[in-house]
């Protein structure tokens, strides 16, 4: 493993490295082992540590400067693994975000890499994937000037190892299994295609190795100096700069004050609405899907926004331009309709066979069982926008 890390930059992967110390002494950069913590003292880090987690979740960017301008790689490996480690001290919505923006910032590293690179970085992250650079499978899609064109597609995976990586993603139609080059078991991908699976590879390694170091400290009760005095610096940035969200509709359903019925929604938008409020790092499509349901029924748009607040990479200016221009209030002025049952399947946002062709349907009917005589004293709270119809979306 150490003579296959060795053969990349390892500075630019430092979650390859599981055992940051142990890899150290081995390489010879290190000599003997000790603690984590030691390390940081004795390397001096500890700004660098600081650096690392501050840039990532207020600026969105890994590295930060300082870290890769004459920096070693004992350095910039000890500084990493230790900036987990007081991830790991700090609430969870901050381990996520950061997971996810060092997978995105990798990102622009691997598209840099040879087909071989490429796939060496997809084995070391858990991805059995195939290299097919010398005879490429190539299939042709357009003509052009009495010459076809062909896409290459140079990768290859295993058909269950496709489905482990692409859950998150199979939302996407570009995503699903039976939309892909499947030949005797194998997908065939393209360098974009395995780039963003390295991606997702990469974001779920970090959270691993911040669970491993949250287990360590639940077991030693408290994090060691001077790690101790990072966290403190680095909370009071975050809780000036990036402060954690708020609760979106955890709490008593009381404290709700929109015009949605929560209890109303059905099962597909409900399963949405609870995986974003757990900080689930949510797809394009359940994005799309939530944020359009609630606008149709009359949700505001600081409702709508509040959906996302425990979503990884939430940015609110992001958010909001995002929720207006579904709204219609801005670019086009067009008002975006939200899924039906069809697309949702198609989707596979689907949970259940609710017998209607619309979220919105299902959400009046449950709302009008909600109001029955027979359901007399169950708790509702606020109502549908007068505006809102149950059928005005059907033919999206």
């Amino acid at each position: 493993m150490s003579k296959a890390i060795e053969a990349l930059r390892v500075q630019d992967y430092p979650y390859l490295v599981s055992d940051p110390i142990s890899y150290l002494v081995k390489t010879g950069r290190l000599a003997l082992r000790m603690p984590l913590w030691k390390a940081v003292d004795i390397l001096g880090v500890d700004e660098h540590v600081e650096d690392i987690v501050i840039h990532a979740v207020v600026n969105e960017r890994y590295p930060p400067p300082k870290l890769v301008e004459k920096t070693d790689v004992s350095r910039i490996i000890v500084s990493f693994h230790a900036a987990l480690l007081v991830l790991a001290a700090l609430p969870q919505w901050y381990s996520k975000r950061f997971a996810l923006v060092v997978a995105k910032s990798s990102g622009e590293k691997l598209s840099k890499l040879g087909d071989r690179e490429l796939a060496l970085v997809a084995r070391l992250m858990g991805i059995d994937v195939e290299v097919h650079d010398r005879n490429p499978l190539r299939i042709p899609y357009r003509s052009y000037r009495g010459r076809l064109i062909s896409a290459e597609y140079n990768f290859s995976l295993h058909y269950i190892d496709y489905a482990r990586w692409t859950r998150r993603l199979s939302g996407d139609p570009r995503w699903k299994i039976t939309n892909q080059l499947l030949i005797a078991s194998r997908v065939f991908v393209d360098r974009d295609q395995l780039a963003r699976l390295v991606e997702e590879a990469i974001s779920k390694r970090i959270e691993e190795l911040i669970d491993r170091y949250s287990s360590s400290l639940i077991q030693s009760g408290q994090l060691p100096h001077p790690l101790d005095l990072v966290k403190n610096r680095v909370s009071e940035v975050l809780e000036k700069e990036a402060p954690p969200p708020r609760p979106f509709m955890g709490g008593a359903r009381s404290e709700y004050k929109g015009p949605l019925v929560l209890e109303a929604f059905p099962p597909c938008m409900a399963r949405i609405l609870e995986e974003a409020r757990r900080g689930a790092n949510l797809s394009h499509h359940q994005r799309f899907a939530i944020a359009t349901f609630m606008i149709s029924l009359g949700a505001g748009e600081d409702e709508v926004v509040d959906v996302f607040r425990n979503v990884p990479d939430f940015n609110e200016k992001k958010t909001r331009y995002q929720v207006q221009h579904l709204m219609g209030a801005r670019g086009s002025g067009k008002k975006y309709l939200p899924y039906n049952c069809d697309k949702m399947r198609t989707l596979n946002l689907c949970v259940a066979d609710c017998g209607t062709r619309t979220p919105m349907q299902k959400y009046f009917q449950n709302l009008r069982e909600m109001r029955s005589p027979r359901r007399e004293g169950k708790a509702i709270i606020g109502g549908p926008s007068r505006g809102a119809r149950g059928d005005s979306q059907d033919k999206q």
